[in-house]
């Protein structure tokens, strides 16, 4: 599907891709639903949460009408504020098309008081015939074409990593953060444990049940994930970090202080949700997206109005068949990296290799996000950058990294103009694709039996 936007103070016509997985979608769905004379059926709206619907005929001067009531949530991710509004859609019974649109704030977040009214009405009407396309809506025929449809190699790529991303082996996995990127795994400390079967995933802390160094010696003839499952089995106690039930995921809250593995769950807060038919993301996970290493292998990058995306050839002695996956924002968004580049290679499914988050934007639109330093007057990341490393290949046929070693440059905020310092942090990874998990993983609740 396309979607045609008319910037009218451009003075152009953006074309691009409409994501199956944009919030734009769910308010086109509830508009066919009802324009088809069905129940509406949609969980999400805008980003936003429907927590109940109602529907009711009115009479207005003589004319029936059917009236369409949604409470959203606004701000399912914890870190949104998060408020309740009412959507309310006047529809005509007899053409099934929807008159008036109206969205109103019930209760305020943190910028606006919850005694404060907010609403917002759309009034729509329709032409006799059509349209049969945007200009029919009044605009200039002359009027420029930004087309942002990706080329066909490039849909190819971003099809690839969608594949690699969504239909991943099942697998559990332990996750370390090495010192340097070198250590043996006997030689580590394990940070989290993760379970992942399709939608469903579960992410684990490992804490320690007594003094115990992992400094001890491997005996011969054991694997490295046969060693440390034994390790975590008779050392640590995990504790549930990040839940997805294939509809919501959510995070574990713990009260008091953790000690040799004592803690206790006061609150599961929900992170997000998942609307039908769509397929995990990073921001279903939150932080804890950078312990899954297929999403280090496959990226989620999606063409749309707001982005572009181009590949180009990028041969290295290392990458025969390498391209340049390159995804920009091409609207200003004040703290936000504008461009991010990946390497991918042709030989083995688009793989991503490398990758480069840049151009970092101020508070304030400046472009080198030192306006931020100064401003808040914290230590501010201006560059990040990925490699991936030491790859294999799960049943299915999806290469990963094993290793990833993440070079972040982070400007001083009491010298924002000198050089940039550069901190390095590594992920390694031990994988078991034969671990067996019952559905009951992927419920909020403590797995715990110690």
């Amino acid at each position: 599907d396309l979607q045609f936007d008319y910037e009218e103070s451009r003075g152009s016509i953006v074309r691009a891709p409409l994501r199956a997985d944009s919030g734009s979608a769910s308010i086109f769905a509830l508009f066919e639903q009802l324009m088809l004379g069905q129940n509406p059926n949609v969980d999400q709206v805008e980003h936003a949460k429907v927590v109940d619907t109602r529907s009711r005929t009115v009479s207005e001067n003589g004319k029936q009408w059917l009236d369409i009531e949604l409470t959203l949530q606004r701000g399912t991710n914890e870190l949104d504020n998060r408020r309740l509004e009412r959507l309310e859609i006047r529809v005509d019974p007899t053409t099934k098309l929807p008159k008036t649109m109206t969205l109103s704030i019930l209760d305020g977040d943190l910028n606006l008081p919850a005694d404060a009214q907010r609403k917002i009405v759309f009034e729509m009407d329709y032409p006799d015939q059509g349209p049969v396309d945007i200009y029919a809506l009044g605009i200039p025929h002359d009027t420029k074409l930004d087309d942002r449809i990706p080329s066909d190699d490039a849909n190819r790529a971003l099809k690839a990593l969608a594949a690699g991303r969504n239909d991943f082996d099942s697998y559990y996995a332990i996750v370390f953060h090495p010192a340097k990127p070198d250590q043996p795994f006997n030689a580590l400390w394990p940070e989290r444990v993760v379970w992942r079967r399709g939608n469903l995933v579960r992410v684990e802390k490992c804490f320690p049940v007594e003094d115990w160094s992992p400094y001890s010696e491997k005996p011969e003839g054991i694997s490295d994930l046969a060693w440390w499952k034994e390790q975590l089995d008779k050392h640590f106690r995990l504790g549930p970090s990040v839940v997805c039930d294939g509809k919501t995921s959510y995070r574990a809250e713990y009260s008091g202080t953790i000690e040799k593995g004592q803690y206790r769950i006061s609150a599961w807060k929900p992170l997000a949700s998942m609307r039908k038919g769509e397929f995990l993301r990073s921001h279903h996970l939150g932080p804890e997206s950078h312990v899954l290493p297929e999403f280090f292998a496959y990226p989620d990058v999606g063409a749309g109005p707001t982005t572009t995306v181009q590949l180009e050839p990028a041969v290295t002695p290392d990458l025969p068949r390498g391209s340049l996956l390159t995804y920009a924002l091409t609207k200003q968004q004040p703290q936000a990296y504008h461009r991010t580049r990946y390497w991918v290679d042709g030989d083995r499914g688009y793989v991503a290799t490398r990758m480069v988050l840049d151009q970092l934007e101020g508070p304030n639109g400046e472009g080198d996000g030192l306006s931020a330093v100064k401003s808040n007057g914290t230590g501010y990341t201006v560059e990040d950058q990925y490699s991936m490393r030491n790859f294999q290949r799960s049943p299915k046929g999806f290469w990963y990294p094993t290793l990833v070693i993440r070079e972040s440059r982070t400007v001083d905020p009491k010298k924002p103009e000198s050089e940039p310092k550069v901190k390095t942090r590594s992920t390694s990874f031990l994988i078991d694709f034969d671990a067996e998990m019952s559905d009951s993983f992927f419920t909020a609740k403590d797995r715990q039996v110690r």
